[in-house]
């Protein structure tokens, strides 16, 4: 390449929601397209990119005059729609919201649009999973960008023009910025940002945004011209507008005659460590919503089978609510109040009407079963056999081992996958508690757990005869990390420094003082509330106090179940601190240098940051996101597996793993304002999440991946009855070889997938 290939785009970044609410960013959306189609007619050579279905959705339903100036420039092909649905999240959504979010964005611009996009666009998205171009490999998409990892503040990411390679070998073309995603182009900047990638990658070329970013505008004269100056350096520069197909297929053809690199593993994002935390609230919400969903398809498929209404259209938008939501600043948890206020609101309907449909559903086929009517029966959604620890309201005739709380039943039993069972009797018992001197121990044939009289801490958890907690160092208990914004850390590209980022960092490593962090002291009360033979509890009380501020309770509940081989604590915290972190810390009786953390649909394997043997890059991973579970394991197999019902941050140190729970970092101010007075502070109020540790042999990851669904997705109870055609128990459907998560009616409607 004789002369620096510049390719040009125009593009105004635009914010779902952040610092304003949906309905300024509708309006921001009108007036920033207005903006770029009266620019296309001064200047026939600008082209445009714009992702997010959603923008183009709202525009054919408010402004159908504007959207069809849209599909005309489409036509052109000077205006190109790029995917996904929003520009979302990717570390904390599960994979088969990332599948819907790019089937959904492509379906719908294929529909209205007749293009076929090919493009996932996420410039500003806080780090991405190793799974993620498997993902866009099955749904036809082929080309990846983004400029976020210019904020790294520890190792600046090594390539611009890459393959991004999963897993099991699927692969797409990555191109991470040489700059930022808008702005004016400043000649300067950019011959230093050519010379860079001639370094890198042995020859020059860059792919260069103009435009207003975050909250939209579309672009200047200015910038238009700026550009257009380059374009007329036709002595030292090949130089044009070019969309962002154009230019992937630009260097898929470089890629032919000069070898790209090919990156295995995840997208790290060395900064925002904090969002995997910020509002835990939403983030437990978000997760419901999901397992609800996906539970709410399976089950109404099988019963569409036996004729119930399959609804299609109801399930296509409630998952259409929960991609908007996803979007990067409001999962993340760095939006305005305003926001929150409204998208807890939202999700807590899309999951209650979720759970609506799989009820119908299982009622449906329940009232098919030749049992007598009102009979108490329990459904699988999972597609495998799974114990579940249920609670029978009334005064049934049930067998077996049973135990009374209250006015219900409790009972342990095994249910067919994806099926049901007529419950008659408790299948499962032997839960014990023995009190002794030093603490309370709870047994269930799994595992033996110590709770500590005088901390409350749970000192031993034995399996097997081997003790995978340290009690030397206070077991496994809550500490609270002093987290006030400082000064210092700073991203190696954009040169923005923390400080000013409070919901979206973690400042715990950087206290002048050092780490500065206080354990929950000694219990107000412990007490033994439950003792078998399904169910044993322990409930702990603390006191958290912080000058100046409502003292924060923490209530924790110890629960060993029969038949079930994980021990839950049960958290009901009242939180009320300023600038304080709270994790569960899990110290380990024995060493490993390796985690493994649950992504979307996969897993990721990540060594220690304070292993003797890490990378800078493996260092800079001090906080890192995971899903449904992390484990940690001895080389023999023996380790600890980690489950959550809605917690996303966690570090590790060889011998613990810590999970983040809250956060209480100031809110940002709304767009163009400051704070008058102190800032208002984020995740104040209940909070209520379980967290459970299920010690384990040498077991397949997915028995992991299997036992933290049955975590997040119990077992659902109806009445049934009455019927002749269906038996006392069965299984509608099996899947062998995988962890089946998805069933649903296809997109065509031509069968289910």
């Amino acid at each position: 390449m004789e002369k620096p290939a510049v390719m040009i785009v125009g593009h105004s970044h635009i914010d779902a929601e952040w610092l304003w609410t949906r309905e300024e960013t509708i309006e921001v959306c009108r007036e920033t397209f207005k903006n770029v189609l009266s620019l296309m007619e001064k200047y026939p050579q600008l082209k445009y990119v714009q992702s997010s279905s959603q923008y183009y959705a709202w525009m054919e339903e408010h402004y159908p005059q504007l959207f069809e100036e849209i599909r005309r420039r489409v036509e052109e092909g000077r205006w190109e729609p790029v995917a996904p649905w929003v520009e979302f999240d990717a570390n904390m959504p599960c994979g088969e919201s990332l599948v819907r979010q790019l089937l959904y964005s492509k379906q719908y611009f294929k529909e209205k649009l007749g293009f076929d996009a090919e493009v996932v666009w996420l410039p500003d998205t806080f780090g991405f999973p190793q799974t993620l171009p498997q993902i866009m490999a099955g749904l036809g998409f082929k080309y990846f960008l983004t400029q976020k990892l210019n904020w790294n503040d520890t190792v600046k990411f090594r390539y611009n023009y890459f393959w991004w390679e999963s897993p099991d070998g699927s692969r797409v073309l990555a191109h991470q910025t040489l700059g930022g995603y808008g702005g004016i182009i400043e000649e300067d900047v950019l011959w230093r940002l050519l010379q860079s990638c001639s370094k890198r990658h042995g020859f020059t070329a860059a792919y260069v945004m103009i435009g207003y970013g975050d909250h939209g505008g579309g672009l200047s004269e200015e910038m238009i011209k700026s550009a257009l100056k380059i374009i007329e350096q036709r002595e030292a520069v090949e130089a044009s507008f070019t969309s962002p197909s154009e230019f992937f297929k630009w260097l898929e053809k470089l890629a032919e005659h000069a070898e790209l690199p090919v990156w295995r593993g995840e997208l790290y994002l060395q900064y925002h460590r904090g969002t995997y935390t910020t509002q835990a609230r939403f983030k437990k919400i978000h997760r419901e919503v999901e397992v609800c969903l996906l539970e709410a398809e399976r089950i109404a498929s099988v019963a569409s089978w036996y004729g119930y209404p399959y609804p299609k259209a109801k399930l296509r938008e409630l998952w259409l609510k929960l991609l908007f939501n996803q979007f990067h600043d409001i999962l993340a948890g760095s939006s305005i109040p305003e926001v929150y206020e409204r998208a807890e609101r939202e999700l807590e309907e899309v999951r209650d009407e979720a759970r609506r449909v799989a009820m119908e559903s299982a009622k449906y086929l329940a009232s098919g079963i030749s049992a007598p009517p009102n009979s108490p029966v329990a459904f699988n959604t999972l597609m495998w056999d799974r114990v579940a620890v249920i609670a029978v309201d009334g005064d049934f005739d049930i067998g077996g081992i049973v135990q009374r709380c209250g006015d219900s039943t409790l009972l342990s039993v095994n249910i067919p996958s994806m099926g049901y069972k007529v419950i008659k009797r408790g299948e499962f018992g032997g839960v014990e508690v023995v009190e002794e001197d030093q603490g309370i121990l709870l047994e269930n044939g799994f595992f033996k757990a110590l709770v500590d009289r005088r901390t409350g801490a749970l000192l031993s958890l034995e399996f097997k005869g081997i003790d995978l907690i340290d009690g030397s160092r206070g077991g496994v208990h809550v500490q609270i990390f002093k987290d006030e914004p400082i000064e210092g850390r700073i991203t190696l590209g954009a040169r923005f420094d923390a400080e000013i980022f409070d919901a979206w960092e973690v400042y715990i490593f950087q206290q002048p003082e050092g780490v500065v962090w206080e354990s929950l002291g000694s219990p107000e009360s412990l007490e033994v509330v439950e003792r078998g033979p399904v169910r044993a509890s322990v409930r702990v009380r603390y006191r958290f106090k912080q000058q100046g501020r409502p003292d924060s309770m923490f209530t924790i509940t110890y629960r060993a179940y029969a038949g079930v081989p994980w021990l839950e604590l049960d958290f009901k915290v009242e939180w009320h601190a300023k600038h304080r972190f709270a994790k569960l810390m899990i110290p380990l009786s024995y060493k490993s240098e390796y985690a493994k953390f649950d992504q979307a649909y996969g897993w990721i394997e990540r060594r220690s940051p304070l292993s003797p043997s890490a990378t800078l890059e493996e260092r800079a991973k001090w906080e890192v996101p995971g899903h449904m579970w992390a484990d940690v394991s001895r080389g023999d197999g023996v380790g600890l597996a980690v489950l959550d019902d809605g917690k996303y941050g966690y570090d590790f140190g060889c011998d613990f793993i810590r999970v983040s729970l809250l956060r209480s970092a100031s809110y940002p101010p709304p767009w163009g304002r400051k704070w008058e007075g102190e800032p208002p502070i984020t995740d104040q109020g209940l909070h209520e999440f379980r967290i459970a540790l299920m010690p384990h042999s040498s077991i397949p990851i997915s028995e992991i991946v299997k036992r933290a669904f049955e975590f997040n997705c119990p077992a659902i109870l109806v009445r049934g009855g009455g019927g002749r055609v269906m038996p006392q128990t069965r299984s509608f459907l099996r899947v062998e070889g995988i962890v089946g998560v998805v069933l649903k009616e296809a997109e065509d409607g031509r069968g289910y997938i």
